[in-house]
């Protein structure tokens, strides 16, 4: 479902809609100490037999059974997480670009009926899993519909060429236009809730001289158009949280809610010095400034006020896919596809996979830090059951909150069989007390000196999961509310009460005496 260096970062301040570049240094997170040295980490990534060559573009999970999946004429369903794929539709003119699935019984296709420039663009959903399908909207070209996503069975946004952006509240019956400010190809759109959504897409052209031109037309004054939106209002209007220059755009956004997302493509920075440049096409030498950076990953966690390089993602990126704020896969192409994770909100990522050039992942879907699928080119399906590498994934904590010495139950995989050395971390506070540990569950007692909401994570000699919040909280009174804190001012307000009882007692016998 498409929803999509060191320590620079670019910061966008967000006037009147428009977005001011400056640049800004962000330091790394600090990870939890460790005494393991470096484990080599092994792909948890399996290829699935789809039963088709087609060039599959799409794919949305439900949960970890039930998977759509589509493509150059076909439609594929799994309901027992890929080990079995049934093609429920195949028609060699239709061309589908992407699939959202809502739930069992609602999913959307967006694609395309005929030949590119004469055919129909579409928007078709199920309502019975399958059973039947209804066409919901039609244009003709050029309005290409690139991609879908749902914030439930009614809510859903498709967006596409010349920044077309649609909503439907009322599950598809009616699709509204929307203004999304821009007139360039959308690519991508990720659907939070009834009223969240982002989306991304390209700048003024695909440009294979990444340079801002200064003194050579038609590029002089070239306009710089949205290339990541945001909408907190339901779509009633669209922020521009990045603006891109002469040869920019993303090609998939992901965000988990109105802070935190990411974007993959093409984000060049650009140096200050002038330089000349040699037009093949024209014979003409301009002058122009040159990228110093290309951003081939960015995020945010702040709402798109600053966006981070993702560092180390090889080459072009082509899709993202987000968990949680920690969480997130993103793929790229350099000679072959390649799938990389991070979990800790894109400070860092490690490889995961890699297909030989032959084969080219084009979308990836995800149920949570241990389940995702990726297609691509050839009938590719990829699924992970264990996070995609042997390093440690965290799913859940229970409870989310207790004292020091109460017990919590992890459950995620690859912690190890036995512990050994590896150990759960409270924030900066290493638990010492550990009632059992599997591969995918541990009973551990909370440390003393954990205080506030930290991140709990689990550190092997394969490396440190992802973190999941954990609240520490005191003693609560079991008749009612308080906390330990509360215990000295309750016994000095008693003693108070005792003596003034027993100065009472001795003034009344005076007075009778």
């Amino acid at each position: 479902m498409r929803n999509g260096r060191g320590f620079v970062a670019r910061a966008f301040v967000l006037l009147g809609g428009m977005a001011l570049l400056s640049i800004v240094l962000l330091p790394l997170a600090s990870g939890n100490s460790s005494a393991f040295s470096a484990a080599e980490v092994q792909s948890g990534w399996e290829e699935q037999s789809s039963g088709t060559s087609a060039f599959l573009t799409g794919v949305s999970a439900v949960d970890a059974l039930d998977v759509w999946a589509v493509g150059h004429g076909v439609v594929l369903h799994t309901t027992d997480g890929g080990k079995t794929w049934k093609k429920v539709y195949e028609k060699a003119s239709t061309h589908f670009t992407d699939v959202c699935a809502a739930d069992k019984n609602n999913i959307w296709f967006v694609g395309r009926e005929g030949d590119p420039g004469t055919g129909v663009n579409f928007i078709s959903k199920t309502e019975d899993g399958g059973a039947t399908w209804t066409v919901q909207y039609t244009a003709a070209e050029p309005y290409a519909i690139n991609a879908i996503s749902a914030a439930g069975p009614q809510v859903a946004w498709a967006v596409g060429a010349q920044g077309i952006i649609l909503k439907t509240d009322d599950g598809g019956r009616t699709w509204v236009s929307q203004v999304s400010g821009t007139p360039k190809e959308l690519t991508s759109v990720c659907a939070v809730d009834a009223n969240t959504a982002w989306a991304a897409g390209m700048s003024e052209s695909w440009n294979w001289y990444p340079g801002i031109y200064l003194l050579y037309p038609p590029f002089v004054g070239a306009p710089y158009y949205p290339i990541i939106l945001r909408t907190q209002d339901g779509g009633a209007n669209w922020q521009a949280m990045q603006t891109g220059t002469y040869s920019e755009g993303f090609d998939d956004i992901a965000g988990i809610d109105s802070l935190h997302a990411m974007a993959v493509g093409r984000d060049y920075i650009y140096s200050p010095i002038p330089m000349l440049a040699y037009d093949y096409y024209s014979s003409t030498v301009y002058l122009a400034l040159n990228y110093s950076d290309i951003y081939t990953a960015i995020a945010t966690h702040n709402g798109g006020i600053v966006w981070m390089k993702v560092p180390d993602v090889a080459s072009y990126a082509k899709e993202v896919e987000m968990v949680d704020a920690n969480t997130a896969w993103v793929v790229s192409f350099s000679g072959g596809s390649r799938i990389y994770k991070t979990s800790d909100g894109g400070l860092s990522v490690r490889e995961q996979h890699v297909t030989d050039n032959t084969k080219m992942v084009e979308d990836i879907d995800a149920v949570d830090s241990l389940h995702a699928w990726a297609v691509g080119s050839g009938g590719l399906i990829l699924h992970t059951s264990n996070g995609g590498d042997s390093v440690p994934d965290l799913v859940s904590i229970t409870p989310t909150s207790g004292m020091a010495g109460s017990v919590v139950t992890l459950t995620g995989c690859d912690f190890g069989t036995e512990r050994g050395t590896s150990y759960v971390s409270f924030g900066n506070v290493q638990a010492s007390e550990y009632l059992s540990w599997s591969d995918k569950e541990i009973e551990v007692k909370v440390p003393e000196g954990v205080t506030g909401t930290v991140q709990v994570t689990v550190t092997t000699a394969q490396g440190t999961s992802n973190g999941v919040s954990f609240t520490s909280s005191a003693f609560v009174f079991p008749c009612g509310t308080g906390s330990a804190t509360a215990l000295p001012a309750l016994g000095l307000a008693l003693g108070m009460l005792s003596l003034a009882g027993a100065v009472g007692r001795r003034t009344k016998r005076r007075s009778l005496a």
